[in-house]
């Protein structure tokens, strides 16, 4: 039987990772610890929203909390604007289906009934825009060089700052743009450890980000993990791979971009490559959004953080659910039970099909009991540490405290933050009860485990 009915099974942490929005519902330090004892790996600020002041306490109340925990920490990720639109309104405006709207391009003559966009509206003419990820569509009936005149396709409060976008239409051409760099830049300075690239379409795009870390004389730069959210970085998925330390599915714009009946296959075909690339991947997008406002997800959701465990993501993210939600911890607390589920069907199921077995069979499969205990110093040993012992939980013993954080994205990955070394666990049997006793909290009794030490010059192991 695959469902665990243990009372301890439910507070154990995932093998996949779950990354959190902050926001004004859970940027307190009291709240972002709450999110982390249930299960909160990385904090995702976005900067297509607040200032530098803002994000700055964000960073400061998440480090409060780093610092009361030794081992495990949360990793930050900047999530940058990117050559995005978005409007700007006087006042919410109400729309009723059928509605003329009227939409400006021109900052001193739009009024309160009217929306502000500041952009050039050649090639608009006869083309749907989406408002909030597709939410609200409108129909363009004419265009002149200020003035778009469009009709609702339905009722919707239409409210401010919110993104607007055309299907198929690259608005905005510079890549990055003025406004990602000087964030990147305050990113570098905070030591942030995730970058998520909003509207990357091109391996070029990625490299000009590195260019950033050249110019700037970075010393540990932060993961690249570019969003896939456009028509262009979807057929460009292989060579963009190749840059990138990891990927993030951005299904909000990508169903826009491709068509929302697409988005299905688009998930699978990203994932397989990033297995296939040996690269983790993110799957974002309203993974519970109904808990922004109720107590219990839909069935849907439910069985949607499943399937992108059944599709071997590294982790599930929230995005309004925690940084505007009524209930931010309880999201995360549904969230951590609904993966330890989906993954104790994957790993004891005898009838799962050849999918899961691609996604999360690995060269040690075995049931058994057990964890990896790794000793390295470098990023670069993990995906093929995941990709031998993926189905176990791997523990990083470091001291260094961005390796720490780095950890915290990978699927199964965990640290302990010890100066222990892989000599010292073999000869001295209490360092080694020591690691175990920390080990066992976090995966209950072993019955096995497994030393590697992984370095350039040194690659060995010992099973115990």
């Amino acid at each position: 039987m695959f469902i665990n009915t243990d009372p301890n099974f439910i507070v154990m942490l995932p093998l996949t990772k779950i990354i959190c929005t902050i926001g004004p519902s859970c940027s307190s330090a009291s709240k972002i610890e709450e999110l982390y004892t249930e299960g909160l790996n990385v904090a995702r600020i976005n900067f297509s929203h607040g200032d530098y002041e803002q994000h700055k306490k964000i960073i400061e109340n998440i480090r409060k909390v780093n610092n009361k925990y030794p081992d495990r920490k949360i990793g930050i990720g900047l999530d940058t604007k990117g050559p995005e639109l978005r409007i700007k309104i006087q006042k919410e405006i109400n729309v009723v289906k059928g509605d003329y709207l009227f939409i400006k391009n021109t900052p001193d003559i739009y009024t309160a009934d009217e929306i502000f966009v500041d952009v050039s509206f050649s090639g608009f003419n006869g083309k749907k825009i989406f408002i909030d990820d597709g939410i609200f569509e409108m129909r363009v009936e004419s265009v002149s060089e200020n003035t778009i005149v469009a009709i609702a396709e339905s009722d919707y409060t239409i409210k401010n700052n919110k993104r607007i976008s055309m299907a198929g239409v690259k608005i905005l051409e510079q890549y990055p743009t003025e406004s990602d760099i000087s964030d990147i830049k305050f990113g570098l300075l905070e030591n942030v450890d995730y970058l998520f690239l909003s509207f990357v379409n091109s391996v070029e795009d990625v490299k000009k980000i590195k260019e950033i870390f050249v110019n700037e004389k970075v010393g540990v730069t932060p993961l690249l993990v570019p969003k896939i959210e456009t028509l262009a970085a979807l057929n460009n998925i292989k060579e963009i791979l190749s840059v990138a330390d990891g990927i993030m599915i951005a299904r909000g714009d990508l169903a826009v971009e491709i068509g929302f009946e697409n988005l299905f296959s688009a998930q699978k075909i990203i994932s397989e490559e990033c297995r296939k690339a040996n690269k983790f991947f993110i799957v974002a997008t309203q993974m519970i959004e109904s808990m922004k406002n109720n107590l219990t997800p839909m069935r849907a959701e439910i069985m949607d953080i499943g399937n992108a465990v059944l599709d071997g993501c590294s982790a599930v993210m929230t995005s309004a659910e925690t940084a505007m939600g009524c209930f931010p911890v309880q999201t995360v607390k549904m969230i951590r039970k609904i993966l330890l589920n989906a993954e104790n069907y994957m790993l004891t199921t005898e009838t799962a099909d050849g999918q899961v077995k691609d996604a999360y069979e690995t060269p040690d499969s075995t049931n058994e009991n057990s964890a990896v205990i790794l000793f390295c110093t470098s990023k670069k040993c993990l995906p093929k540490t995941i990709k031998t012992y993926g189905n176990k939980k791997i523990f990083v013993i470091t001291q260094n405290d961005n390796f720490l954080r780095c950890c915290a994205v990978f699927k199964g990955v965990f640290s302990i933050n010890s100066c222990l070394t892989y000599d010292e666990c073999l000869t001295n049997k209490d360092k080694l009860n020591e690691i175990k006793n920390i080990v066992e909290k976090e995966c209950g009794s072993i019955k096995k485990l497994i030393l590697i030490n992984s370095t350039v010059k040194d690659y060995r192991m010992a099973i115990l």
